[in-house]
């Protein structure tokens, strides 16, 4: 579904109480339905929402056998940049099903994001910073980007046209600071832009903790010194960062695990749907060594351990 240019809209999925309820005894197809949804969204930060279920299978089981194969058995979990959840739910329902009494928290950059309607015919989802992530008009749904064989077709000038205008439009009726200053979910009075927050989460991951995190993992205090086990998967990359940042996010990665070390699990699915994912144990003195390895291994598996500076552990990773 999600390769199709229509989508279903944020309006229909999360407003529309009546076929979302019939969505509901339908679990499957809703499934389909959200799946295609978060695949469509790219925030502008480069990151795709793109997801699927049972996409990180070997990446739970590998987190579980290389925990006992080394003697951890993790309390508290961390996934962090996990779209609509779907993976963070079957990771937590994984564990939980093999022994592995522990919580895990979900953290992403954008769960919260706005739909606002221009009129009756247009409306807008934006995210935090009211940046458009999908346009609906006339029940037409569009995504905010252009995929590349569609410029034969013309599609990147609908793009900017629309663009162009909501970014005139929120200006004039300062929909970016209603936003910013939004207080307990309210909708604002006649004149002002009619504006819906919505969660950008699955219906099956709706029972998760979530927190807010901030650009390049940076200090959210929640999370500093909470965890046994950090899962970063299809975030850190080279094309959406650069060297430095990606060191300066493994460091607050670091910071996160609790005093006594922890592993940190990260990687990507590669274009073949392969998973290349590589587990990092770090002790209590702040050293690091790569423990196993999913696939091929991170990608920068040697940046993250240069990275974490505190030296290197013998590099025993078994695959």
């Amino acid at each position: 579904m999600h390769g199709d240019i229509m989508v279903i809209s944020a309006r229909r999925l999360f407003l529309d109480q009546e076929f979302r309820n019939r969505l509901l005894t339908q679990p499957q197809y809703l499934d389909d339905i959200e799946e295609g949804f978060f695949s469509s969204l790219w925030l502008p930060c480069g990151i795709s929402k793109m997801t699927w279920s049972r996409r990180l299978d070997d990446v739970n089981a590998a987190i579980r056998t290389t925990s006992q194969k080394i003697g951890r058995s993790p309390q508290h979990c961390l996934d962090i940049g996990v779209s609509s959840g779907v993976s963070t739910q079957e990771w937590l329902e994984d564990l939980h099903s093999n022994g592995f009494l522990c919580s895990v928290v979900a953290s992403d950059l954008t769960f919260r994001a706005y739909l606002v309607r221009i009129n009756r015919q247009l409306y807008v989802l934006v995210d935090q910073d009211a940046q458009p992530l999908q346009y609906e008009i006339l029940g037409i749904t569009l995504r905010a980007w252009c995929r590349r064989r569609y410029y034969l077709f013309g599609h990147f000038i609908t793009l900017w046209v629309l663009r162009a205008a909501f970014r005139a439009y929120a200006r004039k009726m300062g929909v970016a600071g209603r936003i910013a200053h939004w207080d307990n979910f309210r909708i604002f009075p006649a004149g002002s832009p009619v504006i819906y927050p919505v969660r950008l989460v699955s219906h099956r991951a709706e029972a998760l903790t979530l927190v807010d995190d901030a650009p390049l993992f940076g200090d959210v205090q929640s999370l500093r010194g909470r965890f046994d086990v950090i899962r970063v998967a299809n975030v850190m990359n080279r094309i959406s960062f650069s060297e430095p940042e990606l060191r300066l996010m493994a460091r607050n990665l670091r910071a996160r695990l609790v005093p006594a070390g922890g592993l940190i699990v990260q990687g990507r699915t590669n274009g073949r749907g392969v998973n290349d994912f590589s587990i990092f144990e770090l002790d209590g003195a702040g050293r690091a060594g790569v423990v196993h390895r999913v696939g091929l291994g991170s990608e920068i598996e040697s940046l993250i351990l240069l990275a974490l500076d505190g030296g290197i552990m013998d590099t025993y990773a078994r695959n």
